[in-house]
């Protein structure tokens, strides 16, 4: 195998081998974060989920410097493992291109249609463009990364009083201020293991519902009033509803998606006592990987690469 194959070959194989070691920590470790409070708990649901595709990157990195640093040109054996690792490596991050695009294609095709019957409309403390829609699904949504825009749909409008859609608006610009599109869209393209278990949707999941408890919270700021609102404009949504359906999967943060709403109106209408808990935190975690990388100089990390190339079947 000539220098640059086996570069690309143990790259990927050092990202594959240490995302699958960390997304089975993750799959195992991931249940103690949900007792924490819905800010917390959305921050450290998120870190869990990337973490394991940070690892790789970082470890891939850590390689390929040590690579470039000590490691010969010229044609060199390898085993069929090493390979076969990268092999993985390199599906995990075609089929994380691959939901990426067609979230793009679906989130596109379902906006396009939303914004045919669009109309701008000027909302109270919206902040952001707002239009109202025609759709059979009381769709309330923040759509868009870059360029966010609140849609609401007709009937939503018409049956929400103005301090109800006053909360409405507030839980929305919540979601834009704490970019849970962006989010939601790293969660759902990750390219790790993780995305090929049942615990991946898991975790999505509780991560929606911790990022709406959250927004919920930041709507009301300890407004009696407001809560209550929220907790009305909810069931009247929810009311709107047809029996049957829910809105698209796609990253736009929704107020009401056909979810089960007790645990969200229990907390707007009694408000639970704020907690604590072990939070995860990006500055935290990216001290513990460099940490790591340190106890390794780099000559110590090719000498690994070397053994795994020599002794590998």
């Amino acid at each position: 195998m000539t220098y640059e194959w086996r570069l690309l070959v143990v790259a990927l194989a050092a990202f594959a081998a240490t995302n699958l070691v960390v997304s089975l920590v993750v799959a195992r470790a991931w249940p103690r974060l949900l007792r924490e409070t819905p800010v917390a708990r959305a921050s450290s649901l998120l870190t869990a989920r990337l973490l394991p595709v940070a690892a790789g990157a970082f470890a891939m990195i850590l390689v390929t410097a040590g690579y470039l640093l000590f490691e010969r040109p010229g044609d060199e054996a390898t085993g069929r493992l090493l390979p076969g690792v990268a092999l993985f490596g390199a599906t995990l991050l075609g089929a994380a291109a691959m939901r990426a695009w067609r979230l793009a294609r679906s989130t596109r095709r379902v906006v396009n249609a939303w914004m045919a019957t669009a109309t701008p409309i000027a909302l109270d403390g919206a902040g952001l463009p707002a239009y109202a829609i025609d759709t059979a699904f009381p769709v309330v949504a923040v759509v868009g990364v870059l360029r966010p825009r609140l849609l609401v749909a007709r009937q939503v409008l018409d049956s929400c009083p103005p301090d109800e859609l006053r909360a409405i608006v507030a839980h929305e610009r919540s979601h834009v201020a704490r970019r849970d599109n962006f989010r939601r869209a790293l969660l759902a393209t990750s390219p790790d293991a993780l995305s090929w278990l049942p615990v991946s949707r898991r975790i999505h999941e509780a991560w929606r519902d911790a990022s709406e408890e959250a927004a919920d919270d930041a709507a009301s700021r300890d407004d009696a009033e407001t809560r209550l609102a929220l907790a009305q404009a909810l069931i009247r949504v929810a009311r709107l509803a047809p029996a049957a359906g829910a809105v698209q999967p796609l990253p736009a943060s929704a107020l009401y998606r056909g979810e089960n709403l007790d645990r969200r109106i229990r907390r707007l209408l009694v408000p639970p006592a704020s907690s604590g808990g072990w939070r995860t935190r990006w500055p935290l975690v990216t001290a513990l990987a460099v940490t790591f990388g340190g106890l390794f100089r780099l000559d110590g990390v090719h000498w690994i690469v070397e053994a795994a190339v020599t002794y590998l079947p």
